[in-house]
Order: structure tokens, then C-alpha cells, then sequence
């Protein structure tokens, strides 16, 4: 739904990443990290899909997302918390829109293996700048 580019992940994989996400992305992979799936805007891709409650589409407009194994997402996590502006918004406040929302999920065998990352689409170039600096 967004503008995207093909793209060729670590593993040789052809895949399209939407261009608003992309320089987060590109920087996780330069770290090691994996990503399973990402959006530049989740809350426009559940509103336009329309299977979800309006409201959780509001909720998470103008968010970018990011799925990743959950030991990637942690690293990750705690690579931009090195950031103390960002350390602050990382932890979830759903009544902030300018928090970060972090979601892991069990299943009848336990924790399921990926976590569900969303974070202000406007904060991509300061997490981008702080993986970069960090790396």
C-alpha cells in the first residue's frame, strides 16, 4: 500500500520494504538483526485493510512497525535506549503518541517467537542516527 523498494535481505531473500521504513531497516540489518515483516504507517494499513476496529487503526496511525525475533527486537530495544530522549519514549504509554508500543504474545506452547514493534514514523531518523552511532 505504501511506496516500497525491492530489496535483497542478509539471507539472499527479494523482498519489498516500504522507502518510508526503509532506513530503519537497512540499519537493524547492519547490525545483524532480522526483521520478519515492517510498515512505514500500521495505523493506515489497518484502516485501509478494514478488518480491524477503527479505533486500533487510529491508534497506531502514523507508526511505523516492525516484526522481529524477539532476542533481535530486545538487542535492538536496548541498542536505542542507549539514547536517553529515546530511552524515555521506549517505554509503552498508549495515552502518548509519541511512546513506543512493544508487544510480545504467548501461545499454547509459550512465547511466541517474533515481537511486534511500533514507534512514531517521525522518530525513524533519530533510532536510525543512534544505530548508526552505535555500531
Amino acid at each position: 500500500m505504501h511506496p516500497s523498494r525491492l530489496v535483497t535481505t542478509p539471507a539472499g531473500e527479494r523482498v519489498d520494504v516500504d522507502e518510508g521504513i526503509w532506513p530503519l531497516v537497512s540499519a537493524l540489518w547492519a547490525r545483524g538483526w532480522t526483521t520478519v515483516g515492517s510498515c512505514q504507517d500500521m495505523g493506515e494499513a489497518i484502516g485501509r485493510a478494514g478488518a480491524a476496529p477503527p479505533a486500533l487503526a487510529e491508534l497506531q496511525r502514523g507508526r511505523a512497525w516492525l516484526k522481529m525475533p524477539n532476542a533481535h527486537a530486545d538487542a535492538f530495544l536496548a541498542a536505542a535506549a542507549q539514547d536517553p530522549e529515546l530511552a524515555v519514549l521506549i517505554r509503552p504509554r498508549l495515552d502518548r503518541p509519541d511512546h513506543w508500543h512493544c508487544y510480545t504474545q504467548r501461545g499454547p506452547a509459550g512465547l511466541l517467537p517474533n515481537a511486534q514493534i511500533y514507534l512514531p514514523a517521525s522518530q525513524i531518523g533519530r533510532v536510525v542516527a543512534v544505530l548508526r552511532a552505535g555500531a
